[in-house]
């Protein structure tokens, strides 16, 4: 098992190749290390596991029980980056050949 960690590394060496801003690829990291560790807190090790439910689970996550710092709910453009990552981030993994299907298409 690869673990998550090292799929966003490749994942942000991909994006660094692309030409991406450094600020933009910290920002892809921030906002899947967050979508990682609501994946630990439900018990899903493996980035490769995850389904489409669990995605549609966080997406409700974000929008019903997640605080920013401030301890205030998100703004929808907030939430539209956090999605945003998770989406590219499985395009890519689906490119890259680690899954069959990508399980945050909207």
């Amino acid at each position: 098992m690869t673990s998550f960690e090292e799929h966003l590394a490749a994942y942000l060496k991909h994006l660094e190749a692309k030409g991406y801003a450094q600020g933009t690829c910290n920002w892809h990291a921030c906002y899947l290390r967050n979508f990682n560790n609501w994946l630990t807190g439900n018990q899903v090790l493996d980035p490769k596991r995850v389904t489409a439910e669990m995605v549609n689970s966080y997406r409700l996550y974000l929008k019903e029980q997640y605080v920013s710092r401030r301890k205030k709910p998100i703004a929808e453009s907030t939430y539209e980056s956090f999605n945003a990552a998770v989406s590219s981030f499985y395009k890519w993994m689906e490119k890259a050949g680690y899954i069959l299907l990508n399980p945050a298409l909207r």
